[in-house]
């Protein structure tokens, strides 16, 4: 996915200067249009990546980035110790202790509480944040380095969260289709 290697080129320093003696202070002109274009490439990156999500309806989009974004911090076992404990057993070699109708109760349990905790929620990734970074010029605007590179620190957070979510969102629909498609199969 695309996500990934322009978040790793960008922690690497996409922003790439080729003379030692450079100084951000001495050139803020450069500086700012440097860390804007690496902002801007990295929303646009965003954007089509939600787009080959074929995901239309932001309230759509804010659930699956909500969602996404609560996995991150919540595994799903943490909602149940039984499931960790049934799952424990199963990779010791100890499946056949495991009853399945347990196990389904298990999940079943984890779920609902799971479910209640999301209702809490408050994710940072939204649609409306993205149209707000995507229409931000605060890079251009700052008037000294200590503010730029704050600036920049503070976006990149936010950008670095949303590639996290959008990667992980992917990957929970393909995971959801690749299941519709074994489940036609029969398997």
């Amino acid at each position: 996915m695309g996500l990934t290697n322009n978040r790793r080129a960008s922690r690497k320093g996409h922003i790439q200067i080729s003379p030692l003696s450079f100084h951000l202070s001495d050139h803020p002109d450069i500086s700012h249009e440097a860390f804007q274009n690496d902002f801007t490439s990295r929303v646009e990156e965003i954007e089509r990546e939600i787009k080959k999500l074929e995901i239309d309806d932001d309230a759509d989009l804010d659930e699956g980035l909500k969602r996404a974004e609560f996995s991150e911090t919540h595994p799903h076992e943490q909602f149940s110790e039984k499931i960790r404990e049934l799952n424990y057993r199963i990779v010791a070699g100890d499946a056949e202790s495991v009853d399945a109708r347990k196990y389904r109760a298990a999940q079943e349990s984890a779920n609902r509480k799971m479910e209640k905790e999301l209702t809490k929620f408050v994710p940072v990734c939204s649609a409306k944040l993205l149209k707000t970074l995507k229409s931000t010029t605060t890079l251009k605007t700052v008037k000294n380095v200590s503010a730029l590179l704050y600036a920049y620190q503070d976006l990149d957070s936010k950008l670095t969260k949303f590639e996290d979510s959008v990667e992980q969102l992917a990957t929970a629909i393909e995971r959801a289709i690749e299941r519709e498609i074994d489940i036609r199969k029969g398997k």
